[in-house]
């Protein structure tokens, strides 16, 4: 099952700017905006699990060993993350309204 998430406005993002979310409990993103699209991943380094944050560049670097990843293609650069690895990529969705959001699909609920 998909959910939309809203992520804000596009013109409230600036250029460049990065921002973190939760996508679902125990689920993070992070997401920059190029121009006029938003890049979002699973905020989870393909090494180890680590946090990401932005580094400039259009790059995340992991917060606990400093591999680094391509912000628009979440592809592995530099450092410990596997190479060829990617980031896990988050859909989003630009609404006519002007809202971004992203498509995540939920777990299986185990209770349901």
């Amino acid at each position: 099952m998909s959910r939309l998430i809203p992520l804000g406005a596009l013109s409230s993002w600036k250029k460049g700017e990065t921002k973190t979310m939760s996508l679902y409990p125990g689920a993070k993103g992070i997401a920059i905006r190029k121009g006029d699209q938003i890049f979002a991943y699973r905020n989870t380094c393909t090494h180890m699990g680590g946090p990401l944050q932005s580094c400039g560049d259009d790059r995340f670097r992991c917060e606990w060993h400093f591999a680094e990843f391509n912000a628009l293609t979440g592809e592995a650069l530099v450092g410990q993350a596997p190479p060829g690895s990617f980031l896990t990529k988050v859909e989003t969705v630009l609404k006519d309204d002007g809202i971004v959001y992203a498509k995540v699909d939920l777990p299986i609920d185990p209770f349901a």
